[in-house]
């Protein structure tokens, strides 16, 4: 069975890869092309780490 559509929620395509609207507050936000801010196991999908936001270091 189908929920009626809510004219109010807004859910946000980002394909930027950054955390800008999270930062904004909004939170129904799909990222096309992952976080840069999570790594994904590449042995276990399931498995996401917060690597976080800090500086790479050269």
């Amino acid at each position: 069975m189908s929920q009626p559509i809510d004219p109010n929620r807004v859910v946000i395509f980002s394909g930027a890869g950054i955390s800008l609207h999270e930062r904004a507050g909004s939170s129904n936000i799909i990222h096309a092309h992952g976080e840069i801010t999570k790594a994904r196991s590449s042995i276990d999908s399931s498995l996401i780490y917060p690597i976080g936001e800090r500086s790479i270091q050269l």
